[in-house]
């Protein structure tokens, strides 16, 4: 790998970083498109973009663009080029840099968040911090510069949120704390100046409540109403069944698979979850019910997909049901605290 002591220049390309491992001293490899342009990566493996200038008085000054796992190697060519022209000019290319960085609002931010790392969350997750974005931060503090913002800025956002929504304000602050972090890594903000880190937050209270076997009867009673009235099909009607017998997230019953379900020992494997990082697979039992309903679905299907009954294209459909299963008199549950229930995972249900 090439240094500043031996400089010689390829054409980077995104491959090309991707490829690059560490050694014992900080390397740089120069790009041979824009001159000064290279990439750098230390003992610890980390990659990033910056261009070299070199300073009337012979003093070279290498300026920071951002971290190869968040910039594109077409991206950064790009932004060397627009500071290699402010060099040019006579003009000091560190300072515009820094400028611009920070010139950047909330609004930017999330834009580059958008751009960069959701991609990197589960679906369920990028739409709840898209939903708290539009709805809570950019309202409130979208045209704030990123370097300005205080902790008083965002009690005036948690305060106004709270009032009807505090569990919502809680999940907004983390949402935020987030995109300040990323602010941080990318140097629109000093380290470790989070404006979010120990925020005071409401206390919330675990929802443990589960169904009772009478509100499971008036379920499935709107369950067959939607069915029979054609406003609910059979393999959504299913997911809901399911989901009211086994506390699943919708989330993980949609992306269960035939191969993680073993009837003959009752038996079914989650290996998509919250805490599937840490914690791992989890295995979890079937009770009778739950048994009919899996056979029921492996006949109409499990011969063409994967993934059990179909219910991928269907886990909208809990709120579809909702609103009729209130009607029967059914008040809203948590459904996966029925995990810890055993009396919902006996043979007698």
């Amino acid at each position: 790998m090439a240094t500043d002591s031996n400089r010689k220049s390829v054409r980077l390309t995104d491959s090309k970083v991707k490829a690059m491992k560490p050694g014992a001293t900080t390397a740089r490899v120069f790009d041979s498109v824009v001159l000064g342009f290279h990439i750098r990566v230390t003992p610890a493996g980390a990659k990033s973009f910056a261009v070299t200038f070199q300073r009337p008085g012979g003093t070279k000054v290498h300026v920071t663009i951002g971290s190869a796992g968040t910039w594109s190697v077409d991206k950064a060519r790009e932004q060397a080029a627009k500071l290699r022209e402010v060099h040019d000019a006579g003009k000091d290319a560190r300072a515009h840099m820094l400028g611009e960085r920070n010139a950047q609002d909330v609004a930017a931010l999330v834009d580059l968040w958008r751009e960069d790392y959701r991609s990197k969350l589960k679906p369920s997750t990028r739409r709840s911090h898209e939903s708290l974005i539009k709805q809570v931060i950019l309202p409130a503090l979208g045209s704030r510069l990123v370097k300005d913002l205080d902790r008083a800025s965002i009690k005036a956002m948690y305060k106004k949120e709270k009032q009807d929504h505090p569990t919502g304000a809680n999940r907004a602050i983390e949402v935020l704390s987030r995109l300040l972090t990323i602010a941080e890594d990318e140097e629109w903000r000093p380290l470790q100046s989070n404006p979010c880190f120990r925020f005071p937050k409401e206390k919330e209270t675990p929802c443990q409540r589960v169904l009772t076997a009478a509100e499971l009867c008036r379920l499935e009673a709107s369950i067959s109403a939607l069915v029979t009235a054609g406003r609910l099909d059979q393999v959504a009607a299913d997911l809901i069944r399911f989901l009211a017998l086994s506390g699943l997230r919708t989330g993980e019953a949609g992306n269960l698979k035939w191969t993680d379900i073993d009837l003959d020992r009752g038996v079914m494997v989650i290996r998509d979850h919250k805490t599937s990082k840490t914690v791992g697979p989890k295995h979890l039992p079937l009770n009778t019910p739950l048994q009919a309903i899996l056979s029921r679905r492996g006949q109409v299907g499990k011969a063409r997909v994967p993934r059990v009954g179909g219910w991928q294209a269907h886990t909208g459909a809990p709120q579809h049901v909702a609103a009729s299963a209130g009607e029967e008199g059914v008040q809203p549950w948590r459904r996966h605290a029925t995990r810890s229930e055993t009396d919902l995972h006996d043979d007698s249900g």
